[in-house]
């Protein structure tokens, strides 16, 4: 997505609008596609998208692990190197 020329929440998630058949906006959450099997356009492989492929989830389970923390990501603490001894 050109996000440049596309104001926020006005794009759509690829791969969640082909799983899910339908139109994705890039101004709600990410969908939960596990359990979704989908069938490759080009090639015709057949998949089953499982919890650890679902973008949903990760984010769930990394706000679960870091509470209180923006996005549920950990915060980054920099350490500068002056006082550091080997």
């Amino acid at each position: 997505m050109n996000t440049a020329s596309n104001p926020p929440g006005t794009g759509q998630w690829i791969g969640a609008s082909y799983a899910l058949g339908r139109p994705v906006s890039t101004g709600e959450p990410y969908p939960h596609l596990c359990g979704v099997t989908v069938t490759g356009s080009m090639t015709g492989v057949t998949v089953r998208l499982w919890e650890r492929d679902c973008a949903a989830c990760a984010a769930q389970r990394a706000t679960a692990a870091h509470p209180g923390q923006p996005g549920g990501r950990p915060r980054l603490v920099l350490l500068s190197g002056t006082g550091a001894r080997r």
